[in-house]
């Protein structure tokens, strides 16, 4: 979407009218906020080029950076196409490293166990009104901290969703009640890989300042996250392709119209009415 935006030229989008893009559109700044600090963290890399042969070289930028999973088909990509990536990395050390647990965690409900480590020192935990669930504060070395709590499976969502849902949770921590975890906690370990379409950006569109209009075509995603005893690493992808209507259209007068002559002062020098009849080239020379 980034590189789509400035790769176009636009400013504001106009997203389908659909759930999941209203909900995306309704938390777009804090997404483009986001974006900002981890740009200014280097925390992002971006890739832009045009026709199919841009969305080939998008693809090929998108395996270097550990997505292969991600690719745009570059047969629907018009000429005068746009076709844009943006990845995004950051890993960590917890601040107070963990033990993994030998006999894993059983599952609530269920027979099951998965690997897991112990917590022994979490800076805080807090309850909020707003979830049923206790939130966890992992810190890491370099300042950043995960919050994970215990969330229905049956509630995830689309990623939109589940933004929203951090959104909410993130702002009541700060009237949550803090308490302390004198026996830590013990968590699942993590290795998650997702990569999909985004159907519902389809059709989504900016307008550049000189008119041009930028739509998008098609849009994919990828995210991978890692988490263990000893830290974290979260990675993901947006890819897009766009169309441009180069020759912008411009607003017409398809029948008769009204016309005038105005100084700045308002006065009016002359009206007429324009009919079919009277619509054809003139023979004018402006002497002045």
């Amino acid at each position: 979407m980034n590189g789509i935006l400035n790769a176009g030229g636009g400013k504001n989008w106009t997203f389908p009218k659909n759930d999941t893009a209203g909900s995306f559109k309704s938390n777009f700044s804090t997404y483009k906020e986001a974006y900002k600090a981890a740009s200014d963290k280097g925390l992002t890399d971006e890739m832009v080029d045009f026709g199919s042969q841009g969305a080939d070289k998008v693809n090929k930028f998108l395996i270097e950076k550990g997505f292969p999973d991600v690719q745009l088909d570059a047969k629907s990509v018009p000429p005068d196409g746009i076709a844009a990536a943006t990845t995004f990395s950051i890993e960590d050390k917890w601040k107070n490293p963990g033990n993994p647990m030998p006999g894993g965690i059983s599952l609530g409900g269920t027979s099951k166990s998965v690997p897991g480590f112990k917590m022994e020192h979490v800076e805080e935990g807090t309850k909020i009104s707003e979830h049923a669930n206790p939130i966890f504060k992992l810190e890491t070395t370099n300042g950043t901290s995960v919050y994970v709590t215990r969330y229905d499976s049956t509630k995830m969502g689309t990623p939109s969703h589940l933004h929203e849902q951090a959104l909410k949770f993130s702002k009541a921590l700060q009237g949550g009640k803090k308490f302390e975890t004198p026996n830590g906690i013990a968590i699942p370990m993590v290795d998650l890989r997702q990569s999909g379409d985004l159907a519902w950006l389809q059709g989504a569109s900016s307008t550049s300042s000189n008119g041009t209009q930028i739509t998008i075509s098609q849009a994919k995603y990828g995210i991978a996250f890692q988490m263990n005893d000893n830290g974290f690493k979260a990675e993901g992808a947006a890819a897009a392709t766009a169309t441009r209507s180069i020759s912008p259209v411009p607003h017409i007068i398809d029948g008769s119209f009204l016309a005038w002559v105005q100084d700045k002062k308002g006065n009016i020098f002359f009206s007429t009415g324009v009919t079919e009849e009277f619509m054809k080239k003139p023979n004018l020379e402006i002497k002045k």
